[in-house]
C-alpha cells in the first residue's frame, strides 16, 4: 500500500481490516479491464451508429461498479469531497449507459422504443 493510502486509512475502518492492499490491486485491475473492453469496443467498430453496442455497455457497467467500489473506499476513510465527486461521476456514467441503451441498434435488441425526433 502506498504511503498516502496508509495515512488516509489510519484510525478508520479501512486501517483495521486486512486485505486493503488486495482491494487496491483489484480496483486497479477493474479499471484496466474497463480500458481494455473500451479498446475492444472501438476495434469492433461499435461507434458506428447502427451497430450493436454490447461491449460498450459492458465497459460502462464495469465503470459503474468501479465508481461504486471507489466511492465506498472514499466514504470509509472520511473523504466526503472525494465521495461527492465519485457520486457525480457515477451519475453521469449511469446517464451515459441509459443514452447508449436508447441508440437504435441497441434499442432494437433490448425491445425498447427508439427516441423519436420531434416534428
Amino acid at each position: 500500500m502506498s504511503v498516502a493510502a496508509k495515512e488516509a486509512s489510519q484510525g478508520t475502518y479501512n486501517g483495521k481490516v486486512p486485505g486493503v492492499e488486495a482491494a487496491l490491486v483489484i480496483t486497479g485491475f477493474l479499471e484496466l479491464l474497463v480500458c481494455l473492453v473500451i479498446v475492444l469496443s472501438i476495434v469492433r467498430g461499435e461507434f458506428v451508429p447502427h451497430r450493436a453496442k454490447s461491449l460498450l455497455l459492458v465497459a460502462i457497467a464495469l465503470a459503474l461498479l468501479d465508481f461504486a467500489c471507489l466511492s465506498f473506499g472514499q466514504t470509509s476513510t472520511g473523504n466526503t469531497a472525494g465521495t461527492a465527486s465519485l457520486f457525480t461521476y457515477f451519475g453521469m456514467t449511469a446517464v451515459t449507459f441509459l443514452l447508449v441503451l436508447s441508440f437504435p441498434a441497441t434499442a432494437r435488441r433490448t425491445g425498447q422504443r427508439r427516441l423519436r425526433r420531434p416534428t
